[in-house]
């Protein structure tokens, strides 16, 4: 048999990533503007953060939010503004707002999940995010001037034992109920109960009554008399509830350790030092916001260095509260169990004739086997784990010569075998599979030349049908591993090896080899998330929480990681034609592809007066934005021109594009252009015939795209798969992209 693997799908979302990850790398700034010690009481904010709110969180900026989320918009504008503006607040009011503006989040945030908040949610999206990063700095910005060390973090809760016995419980309580006789058994467990006990933090002596009740049970199970009900509790399920039962009630009502002692107050001194870099920080991750500007970008970065030299405890706790907002990761693709469920699935049927010696008896017949492929996937923080799985049965139908009699059985045997595979992002390691089989023959008929040789042969092979059983059973498993084994090894090893050639080799050469990486599991889900970021540059945060597929495929791109690849294309300060850039942009496809790539042609239309020469700023040539469904492409360039024309000065181009699904494509529609100058102009008239020039060449160079949102997925030794993009997203920097 063949299981059906290739890396398709794994090609697929790298290739996502680093196609529109084509490309902010660091720039020399300015020194530290020298501030003023303070002196007197720990100002705290005041003077750190701008001194007016930030545009985009007033309450203009959400005016669509009426109805019951009025109120919320309002009271986040007002606190907002108090938060920067308000001078009179003291360390103790500033640590208020925040804490009132992260209410305010978790109450947003509560909304986004909510369905009847459906035709606003990308408002509350975009406000969550806004908001969340920015009362996220602030609440760094004050750590960082009146904690010298932050209290350690307590270990999460899936970590401590009762924790961990919550989770068994539940998994066991789901398995019993996969069976008919499953309340049966939740009843003699009191599964119920002790479900609700270890819920509770301080349990009362009813609860821990209760859990010692389940957990002697479980203990004496051997006391029940029934081997078949003694094997059952032994299964792995009953063992992790005992096993957490007795962990969680060895520590259970015993007084609570001694609190720490509270964090240690930074001293005037570092506090002094510290001010003017915490001051570049704000200001430059407030032009980031506003710009996403490589420039912002390494002024930050260079602030936190600063910062780490005068004190790595504060440097380590801004990095710590920074990294969800802006130094994350900027890479996100969620596959969901059933859509690779469906990429491996693959039935096989596969027949062959019998010929053996079973018990001194001559067989002969044929079998048949049908075998189906799956996949299950278990939870797991470090690397991605999963079963592969193979269900089937075979079919047998054999006749037993011996001493004159002739015994015809008929046998139905099922298998069931699974294979652990680990995933870390570059390689696949592979477990010895286990096979289960269930052995089943019925006799339909002896043949012998007298009924006494019959009767006898029948008693006897009767008599022998266990024992026939369970070598069927072992030839079964023994057909099943091997191949099962081989087949499985050999495809996750070509797996590893197309991953470092395909994608890792590629994104290495082409400088967009990841800085971080996660990849995990759950039971339902396959996560990995990348960081493409260089040392002068931010990258992501948490992307859109409302957008997931339980089927299928969702990959979350950030802006950050566009223009940080965008930027390794070195296109700053060059000039070159509208055919140089695509084919710079064809090079660099090309080379993550393995082979040539080129873009479609298109006729040149009427109004063409011949090619487009571009002279790309120094700074920021080409920036990507990602907000509010649309994804904003913006190019600082002047154009060369010729016949004695003079070159037109670099050029602001905004160009919006819709981006959503219209019938069987997804259109890319361009919306009106924008033109400014990067530098003001003397004359106001010349820039309007400027930007006249601009906006008519670039409008023609850049055309709306309709793209097939329907394509197929090879498999290997397999039909394809069909996939389509359900949804498309572009919001607070992120373009989300559903495959179903």
């Amino acid at each position: 048999m063949t299981i059906s693997r290739r890396v398709s799908v794994l090609r697929l979302s790298a290739a996502i990533g680093s196609l529109t990850a084509l490309m902010v790398l660091a720039l020399s700034v300015p020194d530290v503007s020298a501030q003023a010690k303070p002196s007197g009481p720990n100002p705290g904010l005041v003077g750190l953060l701008p001194a007016e709110a930030p545009y985009d969180l007033n309450e203009e900026s959400f005016e669509a939010l009426t109805g019951k989320w009025a109120p919320v918009r309002t009271k986040v504008s007002s606190l907002v503004e108090k938060l920067h503006s308000d001078k009179s607040l003291d360390v103790v009011g500033q640590r208020r707002v925040i804490e009132e503006l992260k209410e305010q989040i978790r109450l947003i945030r509560g909304g986004i999940q909510q369905p009847n908040n459906k035709p606003v949610v990308r408002e509350l999206v975009t406000l969550h995010g806004r908001l969340a990063r920015r009362v996220g700095l602030a609440e760094a910005l004050l750590d960082a001037v009146t904690i010298s060390t932050k209290s350690a973090k307590p270990k999460a809760a899936a970590g401590t034992p009762r924790e961990k016995l919550a989770g068994s419980v539940m998994v066991l309580n789901a398995y019993l109920k996969s069976f008919d006789t499953g309340p049966t058994w939740i009843d003699f467990l009191s599964l119920n109960e002790v479900a609700v006990a270890v819920q509770k933090k301080a349990p009362a002596k009813r609860d821990l009554d209760t859990l010692r009740a389940a957990l002697k049970t479980l203990q004496t199970k051997d006391n029940l008399g029934n081997a078949a009900q003694i094997k059952f509790l032994q299964e792995p399920q009953f063992e992790a509830v005992e096993t957490g039962l007795a962990a969680y009630l060895a520590v259970a009502g015993k007084p609570m350790a001694a609190p720490k002692p509270p964090a240690k107050p930074l001293d005037d001194k570092t506090r002094s030092a510290l001010r003017p870099h915490l001051v570049t920080l704000a200001a430059a991750i407030d032009s980031y916001e506003e710009t996403a500007s490589r420039t912002a970008a390494t002024r930050a970065r260079k602030a936190l260095m600063a910062i780490q030299g005068i004190s790595r405890s504060q440097y380590e706790q801004l990095g710590e509260a920074l990294r969800p907002h802006y130094l994350g990761y900027n890479l996100r693709v969620v596959a969901s169990e059933q859509l690779l469920a469906r990429y491996v699935a693959q039935t096989r049927v596969e027949k062959k004739p019998v010929r053996d010696v079973i018990l001194e008896a001559q067989v002969s017949g044929d079998s048949t086997t049908t075998a189906r492929v799956g996949i299950d996937l278990l939870p797991s923080q470090q690397g991605a784990r999963f079963n592969m799985v193979l269900e089937g049965k075979t079919i047998t139908d054999t006749r037993a010569d011996k001493k004159g009699a002739s015994i015809f059985t008929h046998g139905e045997h099922t298998f069931s075998a699974t294979k652990l595979v680990h995933f870390d992002g570059d390689r696949f390691t592979t477990k010895p599979a286990e096979v289960a089989v269930d052995a089943n023959n019925t006799i339909v008929d002896v043949a012998a030349k007298s009924s006494l040789v019959r009767r006898i042969a029948r008693k006897k092979a009767i008599k022998l049908t266990p024992r026939s059983e369970q070598i069927a059973a072992q030839k079964v498993a023994a057909d099943v591993a091997p191949e099962f084994n081989g087949e499985v090894d050999k495809q996750f090893k070509q797996a590893t090896a197309d991953l470092a050639k395909h994608v890792n080799g590629p994104l290495d050469e082409l400088k967009l080899a990841p800085a971080g990486r996660s990849v995990t599991s759950t039971d339902t889900e396959l996560r990995v998330s990348s960081q493409l970021m260089g040392s002068g540059e931010l990258a992501g945060g948490m992307p859109n929480p409302a957008v997931v597929s339980k089927k299928g495929l969702v990959v979350h791109l950030h802006e950050s990681a566009i223009n940080n690849a965008l930027d390794r294309m070195n296109l700053a300060g060059k000039t070159m034609t509208e055919d140089d850039v695509k084919a710079e942009f064809e090079k660099t496809v090309s080379t993550f592809l393995g082979r040539e790539f080129h873009f479609k042609s298109e006729a040149k239309t009427s109004g063409d007066s011949g090619p487009t020469t571009l002279m790309f700023a120094a700074d920021d040539p080409i920036r990507v934005r990602i907000a509010e469904g649309q994804l904003k492409l913006i190019i600082r360039a002047g154009l060369k021109q010729g016949g004695g024309k003079e070159d037109i000065p670099p050029q602001v181009v905004t160009m919006p594009f819709d981006v959503r699904i219209a019938g069987e494509n997804v259109a890319v529609a361009r919306g009106s252009v924008k033109v400014s100058a990067v530098s003001r102009p003397k004359s106001r008239a010349k820039q309007i015939v400027r930007a006249g020039v601009v906006r008519k060449k670039l409008s023609a160079a850049v055309k709306n795209r309709m793209i097939d949102r329907h394509f197929n997925v090879t498999r290997e030794g397999a039909d394809p798969i069909n996939l389509s993009v359900t949804r498309v997203e572009a919001n607070d920097g992120w373009l989300s992209i559903v495959f179903e």
